[in-house]
């Protein structure tokens, strides 16, 4: 049986309801739905044949959206903010993978540049810089995320959960400065460093810590103190496409 087009299903959905309503008219009681068919181009299709292909419409639409990510990541290789393959096909990562991919070495060109590697401590390459923050992002557990952003003007090491659960963050500073923080640029004395827990807007559900953790790092790198805000998660959601929104618009 062929999968009727859109256009065609909405016409069949619309001759039922008309015929509903003129029974109703002529009987005074109503039909059900499940009761009535349809025919066109020769077959004949009740409503629940209707439904069943306009879920495999919409169900279509999201296959077409999945595809388009795929092309478009396997266009952007060579950029930073790339998920590479490997994430995208296994549940772990290889630290040392992410050494073959091209950007790797542009990041290693750029450090150069600004004389990040080596002795030098990071202030006497950021002298005539407002603001140096190193900003990554922390999977724990394979199905959570948390934040961390080095700000080498205030020597503090952010960290923020955004469901602020207390044990992460202890375990989340065991980890940085023992895998992270020796890889980064050192300042004059490494124990200026601060860690610091961040407690912005609250995560209340299980599946929205990637919106959290882009408010988190909009809001640092904009210069704005992250503290709370009032309100649920579509506040919050709101407040981050307003700020893109007019960041836009002034850019303009």
């Amino acid at each position: 049986m062929t999968v009727l087009p859109c256009l065609r299903i909405d016409s069949c959905e619309a001759q039922i309801a008309l015929f509903q309503n003129r029974w109703f008219s002529d009987h005074e009681c109503r039909i059900p739905q499940v009761g009535v068919t349809v025919t066109t181009g020769g077959m004949t299709y009740d409503m629940k044949m209707l439904k069943a292909m306009r879920s495999w419409h919409t169900t279509m639409t999201h296959y077409e959206g999945i595809e388009n990510a795929i092309k478009w990541i396997k266009n952007h290789d060579d950029v930073v903010f790339t998920i590479p393959a490997d994430i995208l096909r296994f549940p772990h990562f290889d630290p040392h993978s992410i050494k073959a991919q091209h950007v790797w070495k542009e990041m290693e060109d750029t450090a150069t540049v600004m004389n990040l590697i080596g002795e030098t401590s990071v202030e006497n390459a950021t002298e005539s810089r407002k603001r140096l923050i190193f900003v990554a992002v922390i999977n724990v557990d394979l199905n959570h995320w948390c934040a961390v952003a080095v700000d080498y003007k205030e020597y503090t090491v952010n960290i923020y959960d955004p469901q602020q659960t207390g044990g992460r963050y202890e375990a989340l500073r065991t980890f940085l400065s023992s895998e992270l923080i020796p890889l980064l640029p050192r300042p004059r004395s490494p124990k200026r460093l601060r860690f610091k827990q961040m407690e912005t807007t609250p995560q209340l559900d299980n599946y929205n810590c990637g919106v959290f953790v882009l408010l988190f790092f909009g809001r640092l790198l904009s210069g704005l103190e992250p503290t709370a805000l009032e309100g649920s998660i579509r506040p919050a959601m709101q407040f981050s496409w307003y700020r893109i929104l007019s960041h836009i618009l002034t850019s303009m």
